[in-house]
């Protein structure tokens, strides 16, 4: 399992799907978020919000592996 990793220390280096932590109005939760990388460095979430800018990730981490099928 990976750690949280916090944007203050580092930023993934692509963009990307994500499993971030998001304060934004309901205190911090987990949810998926898409990584904008360059040149903008914008979070885009996953749910429906009208406003991107609504996302407020405080830490993230890559996307586990799928299982693999037997």
């Amino acid at each position: 399992m990976s750690k949280w990793i916090s944007v203050k220390n580092e930023l993934p280096s692509k963009f990307g799907w994500f499993l971030v932590l998001d304060k934004y109005l309901t205190g911090e939760k987990i949810t998926m978020g898409f990584f904008e990388g360059e040149p903008s460095f914008m979070w885009i979430p996953l749910d429906d919000r009208e406003n991107s800018d609504s996302m407020t990730v405080t830490h993230w981490q890559p996307l586990p592996e799928p299982p693999k099928e037997q």
